[in-house]
Parts: C-alpha cells; structure tokens; sequence
C-alpha cells in the first residue's frame, strides 16, 4: 500500500485512478486515507499535491480516529479498537470469576465478572472506572514529577481530580490548590498529559497565561510547543 511520512508518521493511503479531473483527498469513518486522482496526473505531481495536504490529511484522520476511539469507549465489546498511551489496542473482552484487566501485546484482556456478562451497562461503568483510576496514578505520579522541578516556587501539592471534561484537557484553580485532568487524556501519547499536568501546576505560580506562565514552562519543559501540538492534533 502507498504511504507518505508526515513528522515521522507514516500515512498509508489507497489510490484510484479515475477520469475525473480534480484530485480528491477523503477519510473514512475508519480513519482509512483514500485519494483519488486522473490518470493524467503524474506521480511527481501526486506525492506533491499529497504533502501540501499533509498536515490537513493527518489532522483530520486523527480526529475521526479519536472520535470513533470515544463511541467505542462507550460501549466496549470483544474486538473493539481503542488508543492509549497513543498506541492502538484491541480489547478482548472475556467473562470469569473476577474483574481483571491486563496487558498482552497489542491486546488489552478485559475480563468481567460470569454474572454481568449479559450487562452491557455494567461492563461499561467497569471500564470508564477502570480509565480514570490508571489516569490517577499517571497524573498523580506526574504531579509529584514536576513539584520537585517546580521546587523553588515551595508549591503545596494540589488536591487532583480525574472527570471528563468536553473542552479542556485541564484546568487549576489555585485559591482551592485544586487541579482537574480530562480522563480522555489517557489516549494521546504520554508526553501529553505530562504538558497539561505541568500547564496545571504553572496556574498555582501565574493563575493567567501571561509571558511569565510560559517561560516556567519552558524552564522545565522545552519542548512544550511541540506537545502542545500533537495533543491539539490528536
């Protein structure tokens, strides 16, 4: 199958050959990369039409690959496809005497109690239960990371809360030294949750996003912009 390579991502991508006379880039609900294109167009020409699109192809499938990730997440069954860490996993659902779950390759072994097993309800609220406990360890583990980078500012170690949230990754409230992390943060790559833990934490030192909150940042985290980016791409 054909491919490109956008900031180290290889894309594959079906293409058709048609007499139609425009070049039609298209992603599928499955997150599939189909162009097509007339028969006249070369293939120097192709692979240049396809890196200007390349950041916009790339955006996109990463978004109906997320949105899809989520629909999912809402109603887990055996095969069904989900990405954490930034790493896509199928989850093989299976039915036992306890609730268990573990890691096996690219498989994540979701076992439910024998007597749910007719409860989609409750196989449900097992997993969403089970994400925002892994998402508390990570990001309790990352609070106490980046305190000690923090430690000249003597920071109090905020009290953390792990829920869905529809338009932020995070947010602080520095007068209750309270924190807030988007259990949907469990999906994109861990470098992610580290910069939304650390944006976090600035907040307890600069409550705004002045020039001063990001140049904390950046002391601690150079590479924060970038990130930044593939979280807001994911």
């Amino acid at each position: 199958m054909p491919n490109f390579i956008y900031e180290n991502n290889i894309i594959e991508y079906t293409l058709t050959r048609n007499a139609k006379r425009n070049v039609n880039f298209r992603i599928k609900t499955t997150g599939e990369v189909c162009i097509s294109a007339p028969r006249y167009v070369s293939k120097a020409e192709l692979e240049k039409m396809i890196q200007e699109r390349a950041k916009w192809i790339v955006q996109n499938r990463n978004k109906i690959i997320n949105q899809k990730k989520n629909a999912m997440e809402t109603n887990i069954k055996n095969g069904s496809q989900i990405f954490l860490n930034g790493q896509k996993y199928y989850i093989k659902l299976v039915f036992g005497e306890n609730n268990r779950i573990h890691f096996r390759d690219n498989i994540l072994v979701f076992q439910v109690k024998e007597k749910y097993k007719d409860s989609q309800e409750y196989i449900n609220s097992y997993f969403e239960h089970w994400i925002k406990e892994v998402m508390y360890l990570l990001a309790n583990r990352m609070i106490d990371k980046y305190l000690l980078a923090l430690e000249k500012y003597h920071l109090s170690k905020p009290k953390l809360t792990i829920r869905t949230m529809t338009s932020r990754w995070g947010s602080c409230i520095p007068s209750k030294c309270k924190i807030t992390i988007n259990k949907n943060l469990i999906y994109p790559p861990h470098q992610c949750l580290e910069y939304v833990v650390l944006h976090e934490l600035a907040h307890l030192v600069e409550a705004n996003h002045s020039s001063k909150f990001y140049a904390i940042i950046a002391e601690v985290m150079p590479d924060w912009k970038e990130r930044k980016r593939i979280l807001n791409e994911f």
